[in-house]
C-alpha cells in the first residue's frame, strides 16, 4: 500500500468517525508511530 492509498483510506475513515472516534484513532496512530520509530532506531542502533 503506497502513501497516497494510505492517506486516502485514512481520510475516508476519519470522515466516517464522530469526534470521539477521531480522537481514539489519533491516539492509536500516535502509539503506532512511536513504536515504529523505536523499532527503526533499534534496527539502526540509534540511542
Amino acid at each position: 500500500m503506497n502513501t497516497i492509498e494510505y492517506d486516502d483510506l485514512y481520510a475516508k475513515l476519519y470522515d466516517k468517525l464522530n469526534k470521539e472516534g477521531q480522537e481514539q484513532l489519533d491516539k492509536l496512530l500516535d502509539i503506532i508511530r512511536k513504536e515504529f520509530i523505536i523499532k527503526i532506531k533499534r534496527w539502526l542502533n540509534i540511542p
